[in-house]
């Protein structure tokens, strides 16, 4: 089964049937091949015995902003927007396919008064659950769970150097290396067993057992583009200092809307990209539509922000696991 350039870039946001871009839609890709977008069982009928590692691109809703979910010259794609089967397994863990969305799990929890402990910010459909977790995600309610990696418990991953696919819980080290690693292992992340809270007057036992999350389009707009910085609870203040002096510096290529901030209470570990802290975080967003040249005035952007953090190295972390760094525009 395949699915079109235009219902994939639909998937994020892009309103364009001739290049794949991501929700940013600043890199697009030419690609003529045949998307593949069928079943995980059916994925492994087509793959498993075939040497994929350099010739396969993995590919969920599309919602990060560096580019790394576009194929190469050389690769073909395959989305994972049908493997959205989801099971109960019990009353506090749920076995999700990777390209499960995040916004409409939560919608159809909501529907027997559960949910999700974190979701993404912005509303909508949202990322696959496997491109959250390889974001190293983070919602509003962070503040009291921690970030996504903290609410899932096991990962199903298939390492492309041996073709072996292994559970990982929390207790081992390739759970921490492959959350919030961007995209950039090579590997496929299949299946994730997360948590999921009910109420009072939850009606779980009304609930289906196994059912299917089929994924919601994001309406076609003006993407907000997205620089987020990490600091330790501490350094707060001294994060949104920065901040203030980067906004006048942004003001020639971003026409800013008003920054915002999440609280992440640490729980256990953190994802690799933030395993230099050892304390609650703070994250703060900055950003808005792109001026001008939009592929330039990313880039100058993503050059002023990476040049702060840079500078004040180790206390400030970029979100590039998930948005623009200057290794997108190599």
């Amino acid at each position: 089964m395949g699915i079109s350039i235009s219902s994939l870039n639909a998937l994020c946001g892009v309103d364009c049937d001739t290049k794949l871009s991501d929700y940013a839609n600043i890199f697009s890709q030419k690609y003529s091949q045949q998307i593949f977008a069928s079943s995980l069982q059916a994925f492994h009928g087509e793959f498993s015995h075939k040497p994929i590692s350099p010739k396969l691109r993995l590919r969920g809703i599309g919602h990060s902003m560096h580019g790394r979910s576009l194929p190469t010259v050389d690769e073909s794609l395959v989305s994972t927007c049908n493997m959205n089967s989801v099971r109960v397994l019990d009353q506090f863990t749920l076995e999700v396919e990777c390209g499960v969305q995040i916004g409409r799990l939560n919608a159809f929890l909501n529907q027997y008064n559960c949910r999700l402990p974190i979701i993404h910010s912005g509303g909508y459909g949202g990322p696959s659950v496997a491109g959250y977790f390889l974001a190293g995600g983070i919602g509003e309610d962070s503040r009291e769970f921690g970030g996504f990696w903290s609410n899932v418990d096991e990962i199903l991953w298939t390492d492309y150097s041996t073709n072996e696919s292994t559970w990982y819980s929390q207790t081992k080290p390739q759970f921490w290396h492959i959350s919030g690693s961007g995209g950039q292992l090579d590997g496929f992340l299949e299946k994730l067993r997360i948590r999921f809270f009910i109420s009072k007057e939850s009606s779980i036992q009304t609930m289906p057992s196994a059912f299917k999350v089929s994924p919601q389009s994001h309406p076609f707009e003006e993407p907000i583009v997205w620089w987020t910085i990490f600091c330790a609870t501490p350094y707060e203040r001294q994060l949104m200092k920065s901040m203030r002096t980067l906004a006048p510096a942004l003001i020639p290529f971003v026409s800013l809307v008003p920054p915002r901030k999440i609280a992440i209470k640490k729980t256990n570990v953190y994802p690799e990209f933030l395993s230099r802290f050892d304390e609650s975080l703070c994250a703060v967003s900055i950003g808005g539509t792109l001026l001008g040249d939009r592929l330039n005035s990313a880039y100058r952007a993503t050059s002023i922000i990476e040049d702060v953090c840079e500078q004040q190295s180790p206390f400030l972390v970029p979100y590039s696991s998930s948005e623009l760094s200057l290794q997108s525009f190599n």
